[in-house]
């Protein structure tokens, strides 16, 4: 090979990625290659850091940074407090701002296909001194996730012509003169997911798309899932009068807004509005929302400015304001909407004339399925727990249309025979119980039966039932790590045995399908056993079966945990 070819392989070959460590006792003339020859500054990890680069921050306070410099896709520059860890690490605090915009604490400034995660961001409490905990401005691709954002001047997580924007699993809470998580301009599909929002001024999540600044002023195909909103909207007035809403969506058209729990917030709870998009907020899928407004807060759901086409289905809808209630709709945004399955306060608003649930359905043809609910259907919502009480008209009342298959914490839909309405699933589960393959009768022609009770979830318990059996019989339950379809006793063997559990059942000895036993157990409260599964059936001695031994179908446990 010649020199030239040779060169030209070398100078196309891809940088290798790297780990490096920051440390306030470290020095930025270090190697930055260990915890022992760690940089000192933030500012200096952002300068040098390459495509597919981790930098891992140790314990300290730090002053933010500014990064200019874009990872590549499947190659993130990635800043990390607390790797590995899904939350974040109250021992790394930043808490003084980037030299660049000299306002925020973390800045990227069109720096693409970044992660930042794990970070205590504090900010200043005073917009004077503080903008943002953390700003991400005219990029694509950015992830902030486990971070702690509070005080923020002005908000705490900020974006701005961000598209594919992640923002996962925080806490953005007590910014000082506007928004917890704010999300600007036109920047398409971003994810809001798994956040605390609290306590913030103004609204805990905004979305502008924002005409005024370029771009066509629109935020499509954002999903909005899972987070919990509470207490915003009251913020001090020396910072300018308190606005918003929980969930304040201005030009956000073709997004999903599910499970997700607002409550004690104090102006709306969730608005589909137009005042600076670049068009109404329509298309929009709102499903599966507790929403509780405080009593002095305006509507549960406010639709307007021209914002059709919106569907709304599984949402608890109540209001402690003495007159406001469900739902708030100008006649421009009528047409299109489909609203229906709601557990709700008996007042409506179309066009600003107050009406009952009965009247609202007759002026609009809408909630032909809601109800008249009060707080009694949670278990205790003076304290904050919106799961849904035993016996909740809430329970099953739902519809299975675009409903998601999961609830607010992560638990499977539905539990029961329907979909609860809500952000809750009563009696579900993280994990999966799941009858397959089919037994084989004995004595009367009954055939064994294997259920569950309980979840399949680390740290619970569980109990298997046997029913169905031959009463008094002897019986197996096998316990396996996997299925099995072997042809055996004149029907089939549906697991491959690990654990044979030997059972006697109860019930009139002789007798067809009087047999039953239970198992009790409990799931160890192990993470690494998520997603592990159990395949058991159970043989039941009896004469009556065409070889002697009658067969259950399979029952199928997988385990589940939190997210």
């Amino acid at each position: 090979m010649t020199l030239r070819p040779a060169l030209g392989l070398l100078l196309a070959a891809p940088a290798v990625a790297g780990t490096f460590y920051v440390s306030p006792a470290g020095n930025d003339g270090a190697s930055g290659s260990s915890p022992g020859a760690a940089w000192k500054t933030l500012q200096h990890a952002a300068d040098v850091a390459e495509a597919g680069d981790t930098v891992i921050v140790l314990a300290g306070t730090y002053t933010g940074f500014n990064l200019f410099t874009s990872g590549a896709p499947g190659a993130p520059i990635t800043f990390s407090a607390n790797p590995g860890v899904p939350a974040p690490n109250p021992s790394v605090v930043v808490n003084g701002n980037n030299s660049f915009t000299g306002k925020d604490r973390i800045n990227l400034e069109g720096a693409s296909h970044v992660v930042i995660e794990g970070f205590t961001v504090l900010g200043s409490g005073d917009p004077a001194t503080n903008r943002a905990c953390i700003r991400a401005v005219t990029a694509e691709d950015v992830t902030v996730r486990h971070c702690r954002c509070d005080q923020g001047g002005t908000w705490g997580i900020f974006t701005g012509f961000v598209d594919d924007m992640l923002v996962e699993d925080n806490e953005a809470s007590r910014s000082a003169e506007e928004h917890g998580i704010y999300l600007s301009n036109s920047g398409d599909r971003p994810v809001v997911r798994r956040n605390v929002v609290w306590g913030n001024h103004s609204a805990g999540l905004h979305m502008n798309g924002d005409l005024s600044q370029g771009g066509d002023g629109i935020i499509s195909e954002a999903l909005i899932e899972r987070n919990v909103l509470f207490d915003n909207g009251d913020g001090d007035p020396a910072f300018g009068p308190p606005g918003g809403s929980a969930i304040n969506c201005d030009g956000v058209q073709d997004s999903v807004i599910r499970n997700n729990l607002l409550w004690d917030n104090h102006k709306t709870g969730i608005a589909l509005y137009r005042i600076d998009g670049g068009g109404g907020s329509t298309g929009n899928l709102v499903h599966s929302n507790t929403i509780h407004n405080a009593a002095d807060a305006r509507w549960c759901l406010s639709i307007s400015g021209g914002s059709t086409g919106n569907t709304v289905r599984n949402n608890v809808l109540l209001n402690d304001h003495p007159f406001r209630g469900a739902i708030e709709l100008t006649s421009d945004s009528l047409p299109g909407i489909s609203s229906d399955f709601g557990a709700v306060k008996d007042r409506f608003s179309l066009d600003e004339v107050f009406l009952s649930l009965a009247q609202w359905q007759v002026a609009t043809g809408q909630d032909g399925q809601s109800f008249v609910a009060t707080t009694a259907i949670f278990t205790g919502a003076a304290g904050g727990d919106y799961t849904l009480a035993a016996g909740s008209a809430a329970i099953d009342a739902g519809t299975a249309e675009l409903s998601p298959d999961e609830d607010l914490p992560g638990k499977h839909r539905p539990a029961g025979p329907g979909f609860d309405i809500g952000a809750y699933e009563a009696g579900a589960c993280f994990g999966v119980v799941a009858a397959y393959g089919a037994g084989l009768g004995g004595s009367g022609g009954g055939v064994p039966a294997l259920s569950a009770t309980g979840c399949p979830d680390i740290g619970t318990a569980i109990t298997v039932h046997v029913a169905g059996g031959l009463g008094g019989a002897a019986a197996l339950l096998l316990i396996g790590g996997a299925p099995d379809a072997l042809p055996k006793w004149g029907g089939t063997l549906l697991v491959v045995p690990l654990v044979p559990v030997p059972l006697l059942l109860d019930g009139p000895a002789g007798v067809s399908s009087a047999g039953d036993a239970d198992l009790a157990g409990a799931v160890p409260d192990d993470a690494a056993l998520v997603g592990v599964a159990a395949f058991l059936q159970v043989l039941v001695a009896d004469a009556g079966a065409p070889a002697g031994v009658a067969l259950s179908g399979g029952l199928s446990l997988e385990v589940g945990g939190a997210d």
